[in-house]
């Protein structure tokens, strides 16, 4: 699915502004609406309370399932990240052995690596490696011996957290494990064969473990929506060998009574390299920590605009996947003060839809859907769909969902892009499907930007 619309769009009557338009001006003078003031001391208690639970973050981040969120990479992009951030091709090596006394040259022409998605020998967290490489062998007093062959290998796959700044996804080829050598060597007998046999497995070993090593694949860092403070931390890895994918599982920093976890999926639909994974509540949490750090705005007049005067203040109450393709955003306007107090509650309804390079959030109808005191009498629900606060709340949204920040070593950049992958929403929340289309060089790109800027006229 790449795009989502509302089944319908419910419109009150023109008489409802009417009538509204009437209590406003009524309220002051009749009996039938006669200040309250405990009746609003109860609302501003309730509005209060609701405050304090709202954007709150945590200075740890959690480490085991339930995740609010999963990154599923593919076994190509796995690759193709390693080729940029590794050594790369290493040329010829040489060693110097003895074998029964006599002096020997190993020459090893290395090819890059391919990682496969998959562990032996009960390693769960593992990936399988395998090298091809030239072979030359120079036994003194004897002609040289050319030839090939390939090494397969395990090694684990690992997250290393930088505090609760980010998370380092690396490859730990330094604690690799040789699982089979083969070579041939053209013209050379089995007993100068069986002799090198060992010293060529030692020789493809210290090439992955030491000339390989550690390899830092990416980074995953923090959002950089809002005051920023919001952090990102990878789980697992679970590695995933009949679909050929790795799936991180992501905490955040936000405090959120998650009662369901993402039930993520590690299958990705041919042409995509990578998707994100979203539990709607996760949205909601950020919404509302845009609303605690004054990102979004607090108070409105009736008509839905931003306003410090405004006689109404707005919270978030949920955010849901509906079985129409849309997300589901419910938030309560509150109407604390006065002596004509109560709330009302509207949920708008968020279509999504797929661009060249990201995921678009629209407002795509709105409904009243409940209300208490005076203030389902005060609010037009069509007044709200072209709101502030609706308009914000979609544009933070679209910046959760649009989470890119899968950084390289070396100032590079993995270059992603949604065009002609998907979205999908469901009952239990919304995927988007990537591209891996390049690595860049972040840094340059940079530069290149910050120079047509100055320029710029």
């Amino acid at each position: 699915m790449t795009s989502s619309t509302p089944e319908n769009q419910r419109h009150r009557p023109a008489c409802a502004f009417l009538s509204a338009l009437l209590v406003l001006i009524l309220l002051p003078l009749t009996g039938c609406f006669l200040a309250d003031e405990a009746a609003c001391l109860t609302y501003s208690s309730q509005y209060q309370d609701k405050l304090a639970e709202e954007g709150r973050l945590s200075e740890t981040v959690e480490s085991l399932e339930p995740y609010p969120m999963a990154i599923v990479v593919s076994q190509d992009s796995l690759n193709r990240i390693f080729a940029a951030v590794s050594e790369g091709d290493l040329g010829e090596i040489t060693w110097e052995y003895e074998v029964y006394g006599i002096p020997f040259t190993l020459v090893m022409d290395p090819e890059l690596p391919l990682i496969q998605v998959g562990g032996e020998n009960g390693c769960g967290d593992c990936l399988l490696l395998e090298m091809g490489f030239g072979l030359s062998v120079d036994i003194y007093g004897l002609p040289a011996y050319g030839g090939y062959g390939s090494a397969r290998f395990q090694f684990p796959l690992a997250m290393h957290d930088n505090g609760i700044e980010s998370t380092d996804v690396l490859a730990r080829l330094g604690e690799a494990e040789v699982l089979n050598v083969d070579f041939s060597l053209s013209g050379i007998s089995d007993y100068y064969l069986d002799a090198i046999e060992p010293y060529v497995e030692l020789a493809a070993t210290l090439v992955i473990q030491e000339y390989y090593g550690d390899t830092l694949l990416f980074t995953l860092d923090s959002w950089k929506i809002g005051n920023g403070d919001v952090r990102l931390l990878a789980r697992g890895p679970h590695i995933n060998p009949q679909t050929g994918t790795v799936v991180l599982g992501i905490h955040t920093n936000l405090i959120r009574p998650l009662s369901s976890t993402i039930e993520w999926n590690p299958t990705l639909p041919e042409g995509a390299d990578l998707s994100m994974q979203f539990h709607p509540e996760l949205v909601q949490r950020m919404i509302e920590r845009m609303l605690s750090e004054g990102n979004i705005g607090r108070t409105y007049d009736a008509s839905g605009q931003a306003s410090e005067s405004g006689i109404m203040e707005v919270t978030l109450l949920s955010m849901s996947a509906s079985s129409s393709g849309l997300l589901e955003a419910s938030f309560r306007l509150w109407l604390t003060s006065g002596g004509y107090c109560g709330y009302v509650d509207l949920t708008a309804a968020l279509g999504l839809s797929i661009t060249a390079d990201k995921v678009d959030v629209q407002v795509a109808g709105i409904d009243i859907t409940g209300g208490a005191g005076v203030g389902e009498l005060v609010v037009i629900a069509e007044d709200w769909l072209t709101s502030q606060f609706t308009a914000d709340m979609a544009s933070f949204s679209e910046l959760t969902i649009n989470y890119r920040e899968l950084n390289l070593p070396g100032g590079k950049q993995a270059d992603m892009s949604a065009e002609s992958v998907r979205l999908e929403i469901g009952a239990n929340g919304l995927a988007v499907y990537l591209n891996l289309d390049a690595v860049v060089d972040a840094t340059v790109d940079a530069a290149v930007d910050a120079a047509v800027d100055t320029a710029a006229p």
